[in-house]
């Protein structure tokens, strides 16, 4: 075989533009269909998310307490340790809706209520009024601040 025979039968063993443009059409179709069956999986409502709590308990008038936190930062580890010394006398009163600000599901919960700075709590009585916190509290802060729900 020629080398200029052997080129050419190279060139049409590599994939073609057409053929090209027909497989990212395809990869990107196939793409966008499970990009938004995903989608759909997240915007479903999961009734343990802190989002369907804080609905939930909104929607009933309870007090909540909402705790805005992450697991990795020193005052929200010294608060987490104070709300589980100090809530658990409340819990059958009051709604805890626990949000860990790194999960994106809790971004949505996050953006209405403007958090800017960790850890930050928020305590809704019945009415729908709010108090909020910002930084570690004292076990005795916390306590008069459940109390407040509650009258």
């Amino acid at each position: 075989m020629s080398t200029h025979k052997h080129r050419q039968s190279k060139r049409r063993a590599a994939a073609s533009p057409i053929s090209l443009a027909v497989g990212g059409v395809v990869f990107i179709l196939l793409g966008a269909l499970l990009g938004l069956n995903g989608f759909h999986r997240q915007t479903a409502p999961d009734p343990a998310s802190p989002q369907s709590q804080y609905e939930s308990a909104r929607q009933a008038g309870q007090p909540i307490f909402l705790f805005f936190h992450s697991t990795d930062c020193h005052s929200c580890v010294v608060m987490m340790e104070g709300v589980a010394r100090v809530f658990p006398a409340y819990e059958d009163r009051i709604v805890l809706v626990d949000v860990i600000v790194s999960e994106p599901r809790n971004r949505p919960l996050m953006e209405s209520f403007n958090i800017r700075a960790i850890p930050t709590m928020i305590f809704i009585d019945r009415s729908g009024k709010g108090r909020i916190a910002i930084g570690p509290l004292e076990d005795a802060q916390l306590a008069a601040a459940l109390e407040a729900l509650l009258r």
